[in-house]
């Protein structure tokens, strides 16, 4: 743990000097080192910013839309995530019906190769 400034020392309370990292700090401090690792511990990726999420921050910022959200997210952000849900699951959906449906035809076929005339 870093010391204080002998300087700040005459400034500010003594006991600064004496308090230790918080967990979350700690673990981050000693996942740093391993190499090839994607840390997201502190809530700072080790990667830059795509542009489309820059461009998508001013924009807000222009529209003064900067302020904390309520906890569950805007309206229009459950919107979009209830949107690219249904259109993913909705279209693996389909595929496994077409599936089940297929397999059952197969599965018909095998149980009866000669249907009486």
């Amino acid at each position: 743990m870093p010391r204080a400034k002998k300087s700040l020392l005459t400034v500010f309370n003594r006991n600064l000097d004496k308090v230790q990292p918080s967990a979350i700090r700690a673990f981050d401090n000693e996942v740093s080192g391993i190499p090839d690792i994607l840390k997201l511990t502190l809530g700072e990726p080790d990667f830059n910013v795509p542009e489309h999420i820059k461009q998508a921050a001013k924009q807000s910022i222009t529209q003064d839309d900067s302020h904390y959200a309520a906890s569950n997210g805007t309206l229009a952000l459950r919107q979009a995530g209830r949107d690219r849900w249904r259109n993913k699951h909705t279209h693996r959906d389909a595929g496994q019906n077409m599936m089940r449906q297929l397999k059952s035809s197969l599965q018909l076929a095998q149980q009866r190769p000669f249907i009486p005339c």
